[in-house]
Parts: structure tokens; sequence; C-alpha cells
């Protein structure tokens, strides 16, 4: 599968197989945080972790670890998670049939209104539209 790209950080990517078993690359000429690249990898394996959980798992606090992250990565926290999120619904979204309540439910959205919200505000179209869109894309490929 085709590498995504989470968070918008041109030194981040995920490569999304199966989902959960995401494996993730930040590279950088620095000795990196291994918190940081905790955190970044249980993004990639799991984007529907809570800031509270991934903080839990540094042992640091929340806004320690918001500082830490940006520090590291060069982006928002909130905004990285929003996007790992996303792209893993993107994905899912062109790759199975599932419905699109089951893809916001996976890509940890507890409200199916609110991951619709957010896709259209980051992809500037609707799921089912982006569905659509790239089921199309496939089949005029497949021609």
């Amino acid at each position: 599968m085709q590498p995504v790209r989470c968070g918008g950080h041109p030194n981040s990517t995920i490569r999304l197989s199966n989902y959960r078993g995401a494996q993730s690359m930040v590279t950088g000429s620095r000795q990196k945080d291994f918190r940081i690249q905790r955190v970044v990898q249980a993004l990639t394996e799991d984007p529907s972790r809570t800031l509270p959980e991934l903080a839990l798992s540094c042992q640091i606090s929340i806004s320690r670890l918001i500082h830490l992250f940006k520090n590291e990565v060069g982006i928002n926290l909130k905004n990285y998670r929003l996007d790992c999120r996303l792209q893993l619904a993107a994905a899912m979204l062109v790759s199975t049939t599932m419905p699109i309540k089951a893809v916001a439910y996976t890509a940890g959205y507890h409200h199916p209104s609110s991951f619709m919200r957010a896709f259209r505000t980051h992809f500037g179209v609707s799921p089912t539209d982006y569905r659509r869109g790239n089921d199309n894309e496939r089949r005029s490929s497949i021609r």
C-alpha cells in the first residue's frame, strides 16, 4: 500500500497495512526524544488514542507532551492526531466497503456527524463524495 502522509509533516509518513499495523518513520539529523517517537508510533498504530492516554504512556503531563511534540516534530500534536485519524479514514473509504459510520468509529470518532464535519473541513468533500470520486478514478484507470 502507498505511504500516506500523517500530520502534514514532511518527515512523517505512515504505511497503512491493515490500518492498525502501520509503521512510522520520523527522521532527522538530531537525536529524537524517545517519548515523542513512542507517541508518533502509537498514533500511527492507533490514531484514536487520546491525549491523556498518550501522556500517560510517556509518564508526562498533557501540557508537557504537547510542548515536546511541537518542538520535536514541528507541528501541533492535536493537528497531527487529527490528520492521522482522517488519513486513516480516507484510506479506509477508498479500500473498503465499510459503512461511513463504521469508518468514523474506527478512526476514533464517537459521533459520525463530528467525523463528517471534520472530514469535509480537511478534504473539502464529504466522506461519501470522497469514496465516490475514488471509485470513479479506479474504474476509469481499469478501462
